[in-house]
């Protein structure tokens, strides 16, 4: 039966509100503890997850206690279906999981794009142009693996003011492959853990 004149006053207010709470769902943090951070399992990588929730923090965000560990290919698909907000990552790593191996091959044999910032290597750009449609790469720190690959932070850039983009990107001009070494051994060695490596270091950096 066709809604009759008195249902229409009611029925396209439903209609408006239920397109604004969709339009919404993927501008919230993961959770309703706030923005949800992950890592692959790595030290390091955990140590700089943990550094990433604490320049957030300060930059006025709520950041869930609690850091989810997956391998790369789960944290990828975590944040593109919005369970997860940011992760670091070096881009080789993300690389081989969002592409087939030549592709990345080719990221590495061919020469920074024209017009990409000095240091910025072929990965990182690859890497962007991959990531799935509303996740980003941050900017990419001086920090190297083995291979040589840039350790950058991977999130949602919509659940992110431009305040807390600003805050996650001051950690590339602060953090060094040396320093992250060093956090690295004092947590394996027992002296220290994560959470309190990535904090002492906040604090050394004014961050």
């Amino acid at each position: 039966m066709p809604p009759t004149d008195r249902n229409r006053g009611w029925v396209i207010p439903l209609v408006v509100c239920a397109l604004l709470i969709c339009a919404g769902c993927s501008t919230r943090p993961s959770s309703t503890d706030g923005l949800v951070l992950g890592s692959a399992p790595a030290t390091g990588l955990r140590i700089t997850a943990q550094i990433y929730a604490g320049v957030l923090r300060h930059a006025g965000a709520r950041v869930a206690d609690d850091l989810r560990t997956r391998d790369e290919a789960g944290l990828l698909d975590e944040v593109a279906t919005g369970r997860l907000d940011l992760f670091p990552t070096f881009t080789g790593d993300a690389l081989t999981s969002l592409t087939p191996p030549s592709s990345v091959a080719s990221a590495t044999a061919s020469p920074t794009p024209s017009g990409a910032d000095d240091g910025v290597d072929a990965r990182y750009v690859a890497l962007n142009e991959s990531l799935p449609q509303g996740v980003t790469a941050g900017d990419a720190t001086p920090v190297r693996d083995d291979a040589g690959d840039s350790l950058v932070p991977v999130y949602r850039s919509a659940v992110l003011s431009r305040e807390q983009v600003r805050a996650v990107n001051q950690v590339a001009g602060e953090l060094t492959t040396a320093d992250l070494e060093a956090m690295v051994t004092s947590v394996d060695s027992g002296r220290t853990d994560t959470t309190q490596a990535a904090s002492t270091w906040l604090g050394e950096h004014g961050l």
